[in-house]
This record gives C-alpha cells, sequence and structure tokens, in this order.
C-alpha cells in the first residue's frame, strides 16, 4: 500500500540499538485486515514422493546429504536397507548426511551428537529425537515421503 512505508525499521544509521517498530503503530486495523484476511482458509499440503537420489549414489555402510524440494535429507544405507532423516542436526545445524555411520549410528561431524538411524532417536538422551522420513526404493531410485 502506498505511503505505509517499511514495517520494521531501526535506529542502527544513528548510532542507538535495534528497536523494531510496533506494527500497530504504523497502519490502521482496517489496513491489516486487507493485508492479513482473518477469514483465510488454510490447506493442509498432500503427502507426496520426491526422489533424492539413485541407489548407487548411497552404498551400503554409507551416508549421503541431499535436498527434496526445500528439505535437507540425511540419507542412510544400513545393509541394503535405506532410512532417511531431517539433514539438520538440532544441536547447532551441523550436516548430519555428512557424519560417521558406525552400524546404526551416524555422529554429527560437527559436535559429536550420535542418532540412531533407523529410529531417529538420540542415542544419550531419550527427549531428543531427529525426524525421520519414509523411504521407498523404486527402479533403482530412492525416494522419500514429504508432508
Amino acid at each position: 500500500f502506498p505511503g505505509i512505508g517499511p514495517l520494521v525499521g531501526s535506529s542502527c544509521a544513528k548510532g542507538g540499538r535495534y528497536r523494531p517498530r510496533r506494527l500497530k503503530d504504523r497502519i490502521s486495523r482496517t489496513t491489516i485486515d486487507l493485508i492479513v484476511p482473518t477469514n483465510r482458509v488454510r490447506t493442509k499440503r498432500m503427502s507426496r514422493w520426491v526422489r533424492v537420489a539413485a541407489v548407487a549414489d548411497c552404498p551400503p555402510g554409507s551416508s549421503l546429504e541431499t535436498v527434496a524440494e526445500d528439505r535437507i535429507v540425511a540419507l542412510y544405507n544400513v545393509g541394503g536397507q535405506f532410512y532417511a532423516l531431517d539433514g539438520v542436526c538440532p544441536h547447532q545445524g551441523g550436516p548430519l548426511g555428512k557424519g560417521c555411520l558406525t552400524g546404526e549410528v551416524v555422529t554429527c561431524p560437527w559436535h559429536g551428537w550420535q542418532f540412531n538411524v533407523t529410529t531417529g532417536q538420540h542415542t544419550f538422551s531419550p527427549s531428543v529425537r531427529q525426524p525421520r522420513f519414509e523411504v521407498r526404493v523404486e527402479d533403482n531410485d530412492v525416494y522419500v515421503l514429504l508432508d
């Protein structure tokens, strides 16, 4: 909308500290209703199978970091069976797909956090579980199910 200007700003250019401007101080309630309608219907995305690799790209006993649409996926081959976890370690964002796979356990290369790739369970803390993806192999391609 013309004349509204930025919704957030700072006084950093003047040497002050960052102070976000409040939305309600910048525009009227009517304008907010025009920008963000309150009666918007939210639709749930359908689950879909996405190809992440060829079977040959991830031989038994190895791991592979790959991207499925907008998600980083860590793919593991444990004795010919494929497993997939969210590829970002919850500790500090390390690349789990580039970690060391020993049996069913992957070790994050950044700080050593370990997860069972078959369950997503952290090996030391029962409260930490890495999100998993369902995996299927079809025509020598590996697919993961995204929500």
